[in-house]
């Protein structure tokens, strides 16, 4: 489970630190050309002429499928977590009401 978090959190921390950091275009600070806001602007042109959309739709679609694939993620570990939360709820349940006396 640790290794399926690490595969699906590193790619998404790398994405996200490049897009933003290029998106200040920091790289006349350090970085040089891999972190300037032209690559971030060629790459998504070239990724937009690609899949045939325009370019500054890009960000919205990865943010989207980002969205989704935390989501299932998320649903996978919460199923395979199921009977630890299941108890985690019952006993907040039960210092939240008490116990009832029938």
């Amino acid at each position: 489970m640790r290794a399926l978090l690490i595969l699906w959190f590193t790619p998404l921390a790398a994405a996200f630190g490049w897009y933003f950091l290029s998106l200040a275009d920091v790289g006349q600070t350090f970085g040089g050309v891999y972190l300037s806001r032209d690559l971030n602007e060629g790459v998504f042109l070239i990724y937009g002429e690609l899949l045939g959309v325009e370019p500054e739709r890009l960000p919205a679609m990865l943010a989207a499928g980002i969205g989704l694939d935390t989501a299932l993620v998320a649903a996978f570990v919460a199923f395979r977590r199921r009977k630890r939360i299941a108890a985690w709820w019952a006993s907040r349940e039960t210092q939240r009401h008490g116990v009832r006396g029938s």
